[in-house]
Formats: structure tokens, sequence, C-alpha cells
């Protein structure tokens, strides 16, 4: 079964915005092959319980999280056919959100889990290395890619990002970018070099070995 009320899909669907470059990250810095062994295993996320899968291959972010709502502020149409169904399941952005929902008295319960996939070994997926950093670039359309930076550190690993109107300000100091309308940067090695010496990506989250 697969059906889930239209605004809750909508929500599923949306993600928050996080600063773009034109190409892959540092520019000028060769593509590695694949992860090092040594960060291999599954980490957690102490404070959402969001799970860090790493292999060779491929990095996946698992976030799992439950919602309860109460039937009355569902659409009437939607309410229908989810009180013919009683449970069900629902996906959202090509299948890397699905949400099981269950009804129960005047509540409806949401369990939903998102795969995010930081990197895979495809041409829409760069790694790279510099200044003890792996930077992972993830394409989401022509010239437009997302950049994390992951950083071994003791008992885990940390996952930063670029988010923040603050941090995109640093970002446009750096690159001399004096609109504030622009989100898609493209720094010089020497800017970007710079970027993380004044702590840049400073949105993280930290993850523990668990495997």
């Amino acid at each position: 079964m697969k059906y889930l009320p239209g605004a809750f899909l909508l929500i599923l669907a949306s993600c928050v915005d996080v600063a773009r470059f034109e190409v892959p990250q540092p520019e000028g810095v060769k593509d590695e092959k694949s992860i090092s062994k040594k960060w291999i295993g599954k980490y957690l996320n102490l404070t959402d319980s969001t799970l860090l899968l790493v292999t060779q291959e491929m990095i996946i972010k698992i976030t799992s999280s439950n919602t309860k709502e109460a039937l009355s502020k569902i659409d009437s149409a939607d309410l229908m056919k989810m009180r013919t169904l009683k449970q069900g399941r629902g996906e959202a952005g090509f299948g890397h959100s699905i949400t099981d929902f269950k009804i129960d008295g005047d509540s409806i319960f949401y369990h939903t889990t998102t795969s995010d996939t930081l990197y895979f070994q495809s041409e829409k997926f760069k790694v790279r290395r510099f200044k003890g950093y792996y930077f992972l670039n993830k394409q989401i359309a022509p010239g437009s890619w997302e950049v994390y930076k992951i950083e071994k550190v003791k008992e885990g690993i940390t996952v930063g990002t670029i988010s923040t109107k603050q941090e995109l300000n640093e970002l446009r100091a750096v690159t001399e970018t004096y609109s504030d309308t622009v989100y898609r940067f493209r720094p010089t090695r020497k800017q970007f070099k710079k970027l993380l010496q004044e702590n840049g990506f400073k949105t993280e989250q930290k993850f523990l070995r668990i495997e």
C-alpha cells in the first residue's frame, strides 16, 4: 500500500538549502578512487540517532523519525482514503524517504526513514583529499555540486556543510562575491584553503563508531 496525504509528502520532499559549487572542490585536486579502509564502519549520531554507513565505495546517512498528528488536521479526502487503508507506506524523493503510517484512535503515527547518499562511485560523485580532510562532492544538477567535509576525529567522524546564513556570508566574503542572491560559488584553491583556515563548514554532525 502506498498512500500518504499530499501535504505530508510535500514536507518530506522539501530540504534545507546548502551552498552549491560550480565544480567539485577543492578545484585542481585529483579525485580519489575510493575511501580509505581506515574509515570503513558504522557510526551513530547520539543527538538524533542518525546512522552513517561508510564503505570504500559509498557513504550513506540514514535518519529515522517518529511523528504523531491528530486526524482532525488532515484533509477530509485524504482522511477518507487513509481510514480505508488503516496503515500503509509512502515514498518521496524517488524512494530516498519512506514513511509508514498507522491510524490509532483519533491520531495518526508516522515513522519516516530517510537515506541521503553523500558519496557513491559514479560520475555524479567525486571524493578528494585536502589538508587532512575528505571532501565529498555530490552533483545536484549540471554546474551545481553540494560539498561535504568529513574529518576523522577521536572515536568517530564529523560531517560538515555550509548551510547557515552566516556561513554563506563568510563564503561570499572569501570568494569576493558581493551579491547576497548568489548561492553557487567557484573558489580558487587559495580561497578554499582560506575558507578552511577560517573554520568553514561549521554546520557539523558528529558520529561515533559503533561497529
